[in-house]
């Protein structure tokens, strides 16, 4: 059994990919888990149908909706903190000629 997340695979069941994990590019280069992957469905494994699904294609509300619609939303550039400093990124120009 895999348990994944952040772009790594990682077992469950004690195996030894359990310690460091597989990335997906590399799970799926291996050729033994791409066999495993075009394996059939065991019977005994039912699938939900769709129309039985309860969150996908189902609305979901946002709890900072209102205050994102209204403008009251504080966004990171909105904080200003006491003696704060300002800092500004400069570049130079980039030739449009390529």
């Amino acid at each position: 059994m895999l348990r994944c997340g952040t772009g790594v695979a990682r077992s469950i069941s004690g195996s030894p990919a359990a310690k460091g994990g597989v990335s997906y590019k590399d799970f799926a280069r291996n050729a033994d888990a791409t066999k495993t992957l075009e394996q059939a469905i065991p019977p005994d494994v039912s699938l939900t149908p769709v129309r039985e699904w309860k969150a996908l294609g189902t609305p979901a509300s946002r709890p900072n909706g209102r205050e994102i619609v209204t403008g009251e939303h504080k966004y990171p550039s909105d904080v200003m903190r006491p003696g704060m400093l300002y800092g500004k990124v400069l570049r130079a120009p980039t030739s449009a000629r390529n």
